[in-house]
């Protein structure tokens, strides 16, 4: 019951975060478009700017008070779903079962931060799984059969994951190919790779003892997998929130059409959250 409500938790906090960006790019096309609009009516006379802002400033409430509400309903579930299960078992405020539960969802987290550019994008991902246990099989295969340093055993992972996603937006945004039938074709492929590459056998990783620590290491008494997630989550906030790459990004995934009218970049912002 723990494990099913914090991955409900998770789940909730993912759909509420997608559609608070992609309502709030409502606002930030319809500023934009408005303020086009405002220019050039500005010049015939027949739009003063006061009714602009007026309108700029009513879509901007609006995002704001949806937001509100969106995390308020989050909270309360969660708030609830706590409260039952405190009353359930005397266990469950624990530190150690917290922690527990955070250390559970930890790898869904983690593959979160990166899956949530392509629905905000307005498209979609569903080669996720596939790729993640393509690339803890890869990983395997370069530590332990071709004796790799664990570092760069990563890093080459990385390159490959990143390729794969880079070459479904490719074919994405170069090919006008629906992201749906992208994305499902690379999950049957790379599930294929995956079947190859393991024989169809269930791998367990078991050296090298740095990589390991990655996974089941503490600091401070917390899971490492913990503070990777965190620092991700942040990460990607950041670049959501304040770089030109998030703002085109959410422009796009609210209206396309709107973010090419008003001068938006499209092809990028579809591309790289594939890689």
């Amino acid at each position: 019951g723990v494990d099913i409500g914090a991955h409900l938790g998770l789940a909730a906090v993912l759909v509420v975060e997608v559609e608070f960006h992609r309502t709030a790019a409502t606002g930030l096309v319809g500023n934009h478009g408005l303020h086009a609009h405002g220019v050039q009516h500005a010049h015939g006379g027949q739009q003063p700017k006061a009714a602009h802002l007026r309108q700029t400033d009513i879509t901007d409430h609006h995002a704001g008070e949806i937001r509100r509400q969106a995390l308020q309903r989050l909270f309360g579930v969660l708030l609830a779903l706590m409260v039952i299960l405190s009353l359930i078992s005397d266990r469950f405020l624990t530190v150690d079962n917290l922690t527990n539960v955070l250390w559970s969802v930890c790898l869904i987290g983690i593959m979160t931060t990166g899956a949530i550019y392509a629905p905000i994008t307005g498209g979609i991902d569903l080669s996720v799984a596939s790729m993640a246990a393509l690339a803890g099989i890869l990983a395997n295969v370069f530590m332990n059969t071709l004796g790799m340093n664990w570092i760069v055993a990563i890093v080459l992972t990385l390159i490959i994951g990143a390729g794969i996603g880079w070459l479904n937006g490719v074919v994405t945004t170069k090919f006008l190919v629906p992201a749906f039938i992208v994305t499902m074709a690379a999950k049957t492929y790379l599930f294929g790779v995956a079947m190859l590459v393991s024989n169809g056998d269930q791998i367990t990783i078991m050296q090298p003892a740095p990589f390991l620590q990655i996974g089941i290491g503490k600091f401070l008494g917390i899971p490492i997998p913990i503070y990777i997630m965190f620092a991700l989550v942040i990460v990607s906030h950041i670049l959501l929130k304040k770089t030109v790459f998030g703002r085109r990004a959410i422009a796009v995934g609210a209206n396309e059409v709107s973010a090419k009218l008003t001068g938006s970049e499209t092809v990028s912002p579809i591309l790289y959250p594939g890689t």
